[in-house]
């Protein structure tokens, strides 16, 4: 059975599945998430999207202004500067999803925030294998970053700091 109809609901299905996996990789992706509350991961996931890479395609391009970052979840990816020597782009870099918490491109946004003018990516970087990648812009992983501060804050730090003051601020 075809029709606009189906169809909507075959689309609403997908975003559906593709927003729950989201979340499901977050939860992995980022310990600090690990037993947090489902709004916080939402939120987290409203905020990136899926994406699937081929071999050989192109994520970053050397030169571009930054405008995202990349969280790898499964595959590889290379990385290559120009060299100027012989007009071509060299392999300076293999970076692969088995490696704990594999993120690229968020240096450029830290420096862009710093200075307030936007710098350029420093490399380019392809899919060196068929690679599944969550993507986030620059204005949502630098709240993203907020959050998971604040969260990290709470879990980790406000227990010490109870326990710190209980223990030198006791009542007479």
């Amino acid at each position: 059975v075809r029709g606009p109809v189906m169809d909507g609901m075959c689309a609403r299905l997908r975003a559906t599945v593709g927003f729950t996996y989201t979340m499901l990789l977050l939860s992995s992706y980022i310990p600090v998430l690990s037993g947090q509350r489902v709004a916080v991961i939402r939120r987290l996931a409203f905020m990136m999207k899926p994406r699937v890479f081929n071999k050989g395609d192109l994520l970053i391009r050397e030169g571009d202004a930054a405008k995202e970052v990349f969280f790898l979840v499964l595959g590889e990816v290379a990385v290559y500067i120009w060299d100027k020597k012989t007009k071509r782009e060299k392999e300076v870099n293999r970076i692969d999803h088995k490696a704990a918490y594999t993120s690229f491109g968020e240096l450029a946004l830290v420096k862009t925030q710093k200075h307030k003018a936007t710098l350029h990516r420093s490399a380019s970087v392809y899919a060196a294998d068929r690679s599944l990648l969550l993507e986030i812009g620059a204005n949502d992983y630098l709240t993203m970053l907020q959050l998971i501060l604040t969260m990290c804050v709470r879990q980790y730090f406000r227990p010490i700091l109870t326990m710190c003051v209980r223990q030198y601020f006791r009542p007479i």
